[in-house]
């Protein structure tokens, strides 16, 4: 049926793909929570952050914008 040769290079790139999509999710969390970290210390009234969207940034003047 399969080459078994086949089959295990495959699973292996498969494999890998995850634990790379993985990691990359890991350290979007890790660097978006610190990010807001910094932004947001001692500014916690006046600077809200929506993490349901990325794309949304914060200037110098606490206004958002898309």
């Amino acid at each position: 049926m399969g080459n078994e040769e086949n089959i295990k290079k495959w699973r292996g790139a498969l494999s890998n793909a995850v634990i790379g999509f993985v990691l990359v999710m890991i350290a979007y969390i890790l660097i978006n929570t610190t990010v807001n970290y910094l932004l947001l210390a001692g500014n916690a009234k006046t600077l809200l952050v929506d993490l349901q969207n990325p794309f949304v940034y914060l200037n110098s003047s606490g206004v958002c914008h898309k």
